[in-house]
C-alpha cells in the first residue's frame, strides 16, 4: 500500500509544482481528491488487515497524518511561516499519504532545499530579498530525498 500512496504523492506533486510555477496557485481540489484517495486506501487496508492490527492502521495512517496536515493548514493560516495556504493544503494532502513522521521529514528537507536556493538567490544578488518563490519544487525535492534515503 505504500507504494500507491508514494505513486499518488508523485502524481500531486507533479500537478502542483507546475500550478505552482506556472501560476503561483496551487490548486485545491486535486489535493482533496488525493487526500480521500488516501484515506480510502488506509480504510482498505484497514479492512484486509488481520485482526488485531487494524487500530494501529486507524491511529498511525489517518489519525496522526490527519492532525499533522490541520497543524499545516493552521500555521498557513494564522501566517506564522511564509508559506502559501496551498502548500499548507499540499503538505496535509502529503500528511495523509505518507504518515506524519514521513511528512516532517519532508518539510525538513524542503525547508532545507529552500534555504538553500534563497542564499544563493541572495549571493548572486538576483533575489531583493522579499523575492517569493514557489515552495511546491522545494517540497517534491524534499519528498524525493525522504523516499530515496528513507527517512
Amino acid at each position: 500500500m505504500r507504494e500507491i500512496k508514494q505513486i499518488m504523492a508523485l502524481a500531486v506533486l507533479a500537478v502542483s509544482v507546475y500550478t505552482d510555477i506556472r501560476e503561483r496557485n496551487i490548486y485545491i481540489l486535486p489535493l482533496a481528491v488525493t487526500s480521500a484517495g488516501a484515506v480510502a486506501v488506509s480504510l482498505a487496508d484497514f479492512v484486509f488487515t488481520p485482526c488485531g492490527q487494524g487500530v494501529h492502521i486507524l491511529i498511525w495512517d489517518i489519525l496522526f497524518p490527519a492532525v499533522t496536515g490541520l497543524a499545516f493548514i493552521l500555521i498557513t493560516r494564522i501566517r506564522v511561516l511564509c508559506m502559501g495556504e496551498g502548500d499548507g493544503y499540499l503538505l496535509a494532502c502529503l500528511a495523509l499519504l505518507l504518515g506524519a513522521a514521513s511528512d516532517l521529514a519532508t518539510f525538513a528537507a524542503a525547508s532545507f532545499f529552500a534555504g538553500l536556493y534563497s542564499a544563493f538567490l541572495l549571493v548572486t544578488k538576483r533575489g531583493a530579498g522579499q523575492t517569493l518563490i514557489p515552495f511546491a519544487p522545494f517540497v517534491m525535492a524534499g519528498f524525493i530525498f525522504t523516499v530515496f534515503y528513507g527517512l
